[in-house]
């Protein structure tokens, strides 16, 4: 399939990896506390940045504050103590607050209150300073094939949903995430996942599709594909390949996709940069994961 360059995708392409960045929010507690941050959940174009939703929300289950949460990130303009959160919807909702030190590209981890009452996609309205956007999370249904299931028929639930070989060893996991999201009129799709054992890494792939479906085909990330896999301890992104990294070309083959089950295969390999900015390999890279 032909590869249509998407250059206008690019900052969302990229943003997506703000999921780990190592630009943390920092806390403070000194001088002007009382002073309010500013800033927008916004892009210079005025498009809302991508969020990151992290774990696994099940119905009538309280969400561990520590394993379930979304990442959203903020462009802060003037430092100061801030305020995020969301509106309520469907029993719960999310919020953080602190106090940023540095002005720029900033990561925040809203944290979940409440408990989800009905298994449905659930949408959030999120407010900083004068912006408003919005994310999805989708609650599983917690006597179904979550928590009182009777084996994996999903399969992002497989410890092999996604894996891939890299110069430092093998990795796989689970698919906590997988949706597609409209912006402009192009269709993205993300996929999101942690390694299984620990839980200390995470993978991410996206596709940005101009025909607006999923479509099989082979994308490269020097146009409309991006890979990033993150270090969540220490923040740094080990690997990573999106139109903004020079000399990384990773191509992300879309196998398959069955719009009834909503599921869909795909196969990932070629160079990648590490956290020292060297131009390394990947290889044997797959994913099978059902669209939320």
């Amino acid at each position: 399939m032909k590869q249509k360059p998407m250059i206008p995708l690019l900052g969302l392409l990229a943003c997506a990896c703000l999921v780990l960045s190592a630009c943390q929010k920092e806390l403070s507690i000194e001088t002007n506390q009382n002073l309010a941050a500013a800033g927008s959940l916004q892009d210079t174009a005025g498009n809302c940045m991508p969020e990151t939703v992290v774990g696994t929300f099940y119905d009538g289950v309280e969400p561990g504050r520590d394993t379930a949460y979304v990442v959203v990130n903020v462009n802060v303009t003037n430092p100061g103590s801030y305020s995020i959160y969301t509106n309520t919807q469907n029993g719960f909702y999310f919020s953080d607050s602190g106090y940023f030190t540095n002005t720029g590209l900033q990561t925040v981890k809203l944290r979940p209150v409440g408990v989800p009452i009905i298994p449905d996609s659930t949408l959030f309205n999120v407010t900083f300073d004068s912006s408003i956007c919005s994310f999805t999370v989708y609650v599983k249904d917690s006597t179904g094939t979550g928590l009182g299931g009777g084996g994996i028929t999903n399969p992002n639930q497989s410890d092999s949903a996604w894996k891939f070989n890299g110069p430092s060893g093998s990795y796989h996991g689970p698919v906590d995430t997988a949706y597609t999201k409209d912006t402009l009129g192009e269709l993205f799709l993300y996929v999101t996942g942690f390694t299984s054992a620990t839980g200390d890494t995470a993978f991410q792939a996206g596709v940005a599709f101009s025909g607006g479906a999923i479509a099989p085909g082979s994308y490269s990330s020097q146009s409309s594909a991006l890979f990033r896999f993150t270090d969540l301890v220490a923040g740094t992104v080990i690997y990573s390949a999106d139109p903004t990294v020079t000399g990384a070309n990773t191509i992300v083959n879309i196998n398959s996709y069955d719009p009834n089950s909503k599921i869909v295969t795909g196969t990932f390999s070629g160079s990648v940069k590490d956290s020292g900015g060297n131009i390394v390999n990947i290889n044997s890279g797959t994913f099978t994961a059902k669209v939320q």
